[in-house]
């Protein structure tokens, strides 16, 4: 699975995408600048079915394997 945000970096301190369907799994993307937002801890990160799948500390493309 590979996530690239299109996001210019300093436009957006946070967003939070939640149950986009990949391959008969539910992803959720965080992002959030400082980990103030959402409790999820600072950084880009990749969520499936609730399991951390991968984590950036800025907003660029990332790789991870779903489980």
């Amino acid at each position: 699975m590979e996530v690239h945000p299109l996001v210019p970096p300093g436009e957006w301190a946070c967003f939070w995408l939640d149950s986009v369907a990949y391959h008969g799994r539910t992803l959720t993307i965080p992002w959030d600048q400082t980990g103030a937002k959402h409790g999820k801890g600072a950084g880009l990160r990749v969520f499936t079915d609730g399991q951390g799948i991968v984590q950036a500390p800025e907003l660029q493309r990332v790789r991870g394997e779903v489980p």
